[in-house]
């Protein structure tokens, strides 16, 4: 019997969401969306920031986050530290123009 597991753990940022933010970043790729030196926008609460961030910082990238203002001062000096241009924006409903996903 052979048994495999997911050790999430043992990514390069110990997260769940690292990735899926590598994935995102080779499909970008791949599809000539993102160039040597470019520049990857999130809106993110979460992880997958964090996630994105470590990619980027790791691959050459700038990356810019958007979230809302409520968010835990270490996590956005987590990001920051990660490279990451942190933009805090209103906390307002999705179907607002505003919300951190429509940046």
């Amino acid at each position: 019997c052979e048994i495999l597991a997911k050790a999430e753990f043992c990514n390069g940022g110990g997260s769940v969401k690292d990735r899926a933010a590598l994935f995102l970043i080779k499909d970008a790729q791949e599809k000539g969306q993102l160039k040597p030196g470019g520049t990857v926008v999130e809106g993110t609460a979460g992880n997958t920031g964090i996630g994105l961030a470590h990619m980027c910082f790791a691959m050459g990238y700038k990356c810019v986050i958007y979230m809302p203002n409520n968010q835990s001062q270490e996590k956005i000096e987590m990001l920051k530290l990660l490279g990451a241009d942190v933009r805090p924006v209103p906390v307002v409903p999705w179907t607002d123009p505003d919300n951190y996903n429509h940046q």
